[in-house]
């Protein structure tokens, strides 16, 4: 009797751990053979197959071969030759060597989720009163940019990864992509993945550079002139090349708050009338300039402004310059992917 207890117990606490896996996400990878899922059958270049790790025109079968260990050093090493940089190597060899001893996987929504904490977080503890001093705007300005900033959502900062690392406008495959990479290679590889088309130390989901995020006893610059109004214990590092994990996101926010904020500064009286009666209206068009001026921030200014002189009745796509509009059109795609 006892053992048929015993057993009865066993079966029924099998039967819960059988019940309760079909509902989680595999998340830890076996090995270096990955199943693709809704990649399988699609063929990567550029951008898309240095991250997996495979020659450019390759096409997925139903598993991919790959070692997202070696990638990632492999892609921090051509950095590294490309930049003959010292910070570079140091930047290198600190990211290489903790990824290479632990990752953490987590799924896209997972992931999105993380980072709507992370800015509803920012957002409640920014003082709005150091923001005026620090951009030298006026209370009435300042109100309006604060509006702005605060419909800004994680799904849009997970939008803006998608067009930092991703080359294509098919916002689909790029919400597919940054899942897979998240399940397998780990939310690491992304937040540690070097820009491989300069020479600077910029690295990560959002690719900064000194220009965005930078502060010393003399200045600071994007970013980090909006770092100065949260608490001191919530701040970002001063330097692109100390950024880790949250610090990622919350520069992120920081950045857009930063563009939103210079942007309204710099508009006549006509063009605040007319971005104070239609932003409501037009979140994604000014998260496009966001997103726009990450890449370009002067070039950016200028397609707001063109815009808002038309009235804000067309997408902001129309307003851009060659140099920013791929980037205006692959984040309206990604925004468009949820």
């Amino acid at each position: 009797m006892k053992k048929l207890l015993i057993f009865l117990i066993f079966c029924n606490l099998l039967l819960i751990s059988c019940r309760e896996s079909k509902y989680k996400p595999k998340l830890l990878p076996e090995g270096n053979n990955y199943q693709t899922g809704k990649l399988e059958g699609k063929r990567f270049s550029d951008l898309y197959a240095r991250y997996l790790g495979i020659k450019d025109g390759t096409r997925l079968g139903k598993v991919l071969t790959t070692d997202f260990k070696k990638n990632f050093s492999d892609m921090w090493s051509r950095k590294a030759e490309r930049s003959h940089s010292k910070v570079v190597d140091a930047a290198r060899d600190e990211l290489v060597s903790k990824y290479e001893k632990s990752a953490t996987y987590t799924t896209f929504k997972e992931y999105t989720d993380h980072l709507s904490g992370l800015v509803t977080d920012v957002q409640e503890n920014l003082s709005w009163k150091i923001i005026v001093k620090e951009m030298k705007m006026k209370n009435s300005e300042i109100n309006l940019a604060k509006k702005i900033s605060l419909s800004i959502s994680g799904k849009d900062i997970v939008a803006y990864i998608m067009t930092e690392l991703m080359p294509s406008a098919n916002g689909s495959l790029n919400r597919t992509f940054l899942d897979f990479l998240l399940r397998n290679a780990g939310q690491e590889y992304i937040e540690g993945i070097p820009a491989l088309s300069d020479r600077k130390c910029s690295f990560g989901c959002y690719q900064f550079t000194e220009y965005a995020v930078f502060s010393n006893k003399k200045e600071s610059r994007g970013a980090s002139v909006i770092n100065l109004a949260l608490p001191k214990e919530k701040r970002i590092p001063g330097s692109v090349i100390y950024l880790r994990g949250s610090d990622h996101h919350k520069a992120a926010y920081l950045f857009a708050v930063y563009n939103i904020c210079y942007l309204i500064r710099k508009l006549n009286q006509k063009e605040m009338a007319i971005l104070e009666s239609k932003w409501k209206s037009n979140k994604d068009e000014l998260f496009l300039y966001c997103a726009t001026a990450h890449h370009n921030p002067g070039r950016a200014r200028d397609a707001a402004r063109l815009w808002l002189k038309h009235g804000a009745f067309h997408p902001f796509e129309q307003s851009c310059s060659p140099r920013i509009l791929y980037y205006a059109i692959k984040t309206r795609a990604n925004l468009a992917a949820y």
